[in-house]
C-alpha cells in the first residue's frame, strides 16, 4: 500500500503548480470496501494523456509546466500493484482542472492495525 500511495502522491506533487493543494482521504465505498482518494489542483490530463501515462515508460509532454521528468513507471506500477491486490484504480482529470485518483479495495483486502508495536 505504501508504494501505491507514494507513487500517486509523488505524481500529484510533481504536476501541481506552486501554491496548489493536494488532498488525500480514506472513504468507505458503497459496496463493502474502502477507497483512497488523492486529489490535486495540478495541470490535469486529457483522456489520451491518461492512456499514455498508464503505459510503462509513457510520458506526457509537460515541459511547459514542470522541470523534472520521471521514468514513466510510477503510475503504471501503482496500477499494477492495485490490480495484483484485487483493487481498482480510477483516474478523473481534465487539462487545467487537476486530477483525482481513486484506489478502491474490497473490505477483505484491508487489515486493521492492532495498535501493537511490531518493530521489535
Amino acid at each position: 500500500m505504501f508504494q501505491i500511495v507514494s507513487n500517486l502522491l509523488s505524481n500529484a506533487i510533481k504536476f501541481s503548480l506552486e501554491g496548489g493543494k493536494i488532498s488525500i482521504a480514506l472513504h468507505e465505498t458503497e459496496i463493502d470496501g474502502k477507497s483512497i482518494v488523492i486529489q490535486d489542483q495540478g495541470i490535469g490530463m486529457s483522456v489520451r494523456d491518461i492512456e499514455i501515462a498508464l503505459e510503462p515508460f509513457g510520458q506526457v509532454n509537460r515541459s511547459l509546466y514542470i522541470e523534472e521528468n520521471g521514468s514513466g513507471l510510477g503510475l503504471p506500477l501503482a496500477k499494477q500493484l492495485v490490480e495484483l491486490h484485487g483493487g481498482r484504480l480510477k483516474i478523473s482529470s481534465e487539462p487545467g482542472g487537476g486530477t483525482e485518483v481513486e484506489v478502491q479495495f474490497d473490505e477483505n483486502r484491508w487489515r486493521e492495525d492492532s495498535g501493537k508495536n511490531t518493530t521489535g
